[in-house]
């Protein structure tokens, strides 16, 4: 009975795909179960050797370091390995599992074609990976260059206003002026036309800075926003708070994108009817961080959709082309709180300002 049994239990063995080992703990092989065209040699070419003796070395040693944890641990033990085939390279994966303290049995399956399969696939992915990013790096830069022709166009825009309109605002003071001297009577009329004809020249000065600031091509980012806030301030009566750390030149598009978003929440802070505001900017691991914190009207993020708010979807905009995010939230003082972070890849070079 046990003799038959023993030989039902071997046959179906055999019928198993998959190859069976018996390993003594040495790594002495003692039988072998698997089917006729198993792709090894014959049993009785190794039965009896040991796995240094028959594998290559670093074979060897992972699959003997899993034999003694199987037996070490009560675990079974997988190992996944290569072995040279007249032809090809061949992959097997062995699962091991202890009998005793003394021997343990592997099931050994090849694995080869899944093996392949799975390094055309990651081949697949990594090539497909590699188009998209050589894509997302095209429109990055496409969207930089948008960006840069935008500001060329903005200072050729501002130079015209200032150039232009700015001598047509001067020759009508004076002409009020002349009109005020010669016509006396008039002096009431004079010096409210003259009065507007001032505030408009103020207010042309303002529109050419606020469309391209010439201290940003010069100095920098914080000297530029210093300026902005300064006559922002003035402008508005909201009460502006900078700290900056000392900031090296960044390359061009950072900087004029760092001072748009900053405008943009400037603007945003004073139609929330804010009456004060902290804006922090700082360097630190490869990041520009920016913070403009209110005390204006707040609104939750997750209840107000963006994308409906030019002036707010601009702003992310902006960031996400920069490869930087915004988050926008509550600030300390019941107004709205807006992080920038946008990635620092290069300081400023010498051709950079030339837009």
């Amino acid at each position: 009975m046990n003799v038959a049994s023993d030989a039902v239990t071997r046959a179906m063995l055999q019928a198993i795909p998959d190859m069976m080992f018996r390993i003594r703990r040495d790594g002495t092989y003692v039988d072998f179960i698997g089917p006729s065209d198993a792709p090894l040699v014959a049993p009785e070419l190794f039965i009896g050797k040991t796995m240094s003796e028959l594998l290559p070395a670093a074979v060897a040693a992972d699959l003997d370091e899993a034999l003694q944890r199987a037996i070490t641990t009560r675990e079974v033990t997988t190992v996944t390995y290569e072995l040279e085939y007249p032809g090809e390279r061949r992959v097997f994966e062995a699962r091991i599992a202890a009998i005793d303290q003394d021997e343990v049995i592997s099931t050994v399956r090849d694995v080869t074609a899944h093996f392949r399969q799975r390094e055309e696939l990651d081949a697949a992915i990594a090539a497909r990976t590699a188009e998209l990013e050589q894509a997302r790096a095209a429109l990055r830069e496409l969207s930089h260059r948008l960006v840069m022709v935008e500001e060329e166009e903005r200072r050729a825009l501002a130079r015209e206003i200032h150039d232009h309109s700015a001598q047509l605002v001067t020759g009508l003071q004076l002409a009020v002026e002349t009109w005020r001297r010669e016509m006396p009577d008039g002096s009431r009329q004079a010096e409210l036309v003259q009065s507007i004809a001032g505030e408009l020249a103020r207010h042309v000065h303002d529109l050419s800075l606020d469309l391209r600031p010439p201290l940003l091509d010069r100095d920098g980012l914080v000297p530029a926003l210093n300026a902005h806030v300064e006559r922002f301030s003035a402008r508005t009566g909201l009460r502006i708070d900078m700290k900056a750390a000392e900031l090296p030149r960044f390359d061009a598009y950072l900087e004029h994108t760092a001072f748009r978003i900053t405008q943009e929440a400037l603007t945003n802070a004073a139609r929330a009817g804010a009456q004060s505001v902290v804006l922090q900017l700082a360097a630190a691991d490869g990041q520009l961080e920016i913070t403009i914190d209110d005390d204006g009207r707040g609104f939750d993020p997750d209840r107000v959709d963006l994308t409906q708010s030019s002036g707010l979807s601009g702003m992310r905009e902006r960031a996400l082309l920069a490869g930087g995010n915004i988050r926008f939230g509550p600030s300390s003082s019941k107004g709205v709180c807006v992080r920038i972070s946008l990635p620092v890849h290069n300081h400023l070079n010498d051709d950079d300002c030339d837009c």
